[in-house]
């Protein structure tokens, strides 16, 4: 049987995942590391799987993340003008935004 997915297309719910400074919403592991080379420009080739298997884990939807976003709700620096501190959990930032990266600590 075909399907139309693309390779790293699941059928799990989405979760947070996080690799110690960077948050990504996702469907499992594969997919978490692709959101990365998505948001990077990178193509899974470029990306070092080995090294993103062994940092990204799953968050529990009950566990709350604070975000600096900007007025549209955009995670920004904390030092941007204008910007204001949101914290939610997973479950929350997931409704929110759906699949894709959601912060870094790296500005």
């Amino acid at each position: 049987m075909t399907t139309d997915r693309s390779p790293h297309e699941s059928s799990e719910p989405l979760g947070v995942w996080c690799n110690g400074y960077e948050w990504v919403i996702a469907r499992d592991l594969e997919d978490a590391i692709a959101v990365l080379g998505e948001h990077y420009g990178e193509t899974l080739d470029d990306i070092d799987e080995a090294k993103e298997r062994d940092r990204l884990r799953p968050l529990p939807m009950s566990e709350s993340i604070s975000i600096f976003c900007d007025k549209r709700g955009n995670p920004t620096s904390p030092e941007s003008d204008a910007c204001e501190e949101i914290a939610r959990t997973c479950s929350e930032w997931v409704a929110a935004r759906g699949r894709g990266f959601l912060c870094t600590t790296e500005f």
